[in-house]
């Protein structure tokens, strides 16, 4: 189990909305994502919480106890209503990154 993870995600609009994130399963491929194969958040569990309160780089503190000793993860950024946070994405000038400390 990590010591720490954290979440590094760059917000370009922000919304009031409490956003969740999710570890899901890792039967995807970035090639083959569509909105109709993406892993079902139903039942994953919660690593975190948050409130974006500006633009700009937020880290988010994962519940790293949740995560699988090594391997790989993926998550799921959910935020609710319908003015809705964006971030960037990889081909964006501001990568998402998943930083893990070991013990």
């Amino acid at each position: 189990t990590p010591a720490s993870a954290a979440l590094r995600l760059f917000i370009s609009d922000v919304s009031p909305n409490v956003g969740r994130v999710l570890l899901v399963g890792n039967s995807w491929t970035e090639s083959g994502i569509t909105w109709n194969t993406a892993p079902s958040v139903t039942g994953a569990p919660e690593l975190a919480t948050f409130v974006p309160s500006s633009t700009g780089w937020i880290d988010i503190p994962l519940d790293a106890s949740k995560l699988p000793s090594g391997g790989t993860y993926s998550v799921a950024v959910l935020n609710g209503g319908t003015n809705s946070t964006k971030f960037d994405s990889r081909e964006g000038l501001n990568a998402s990154q998943l930083v893990v400390q070991s013990p």
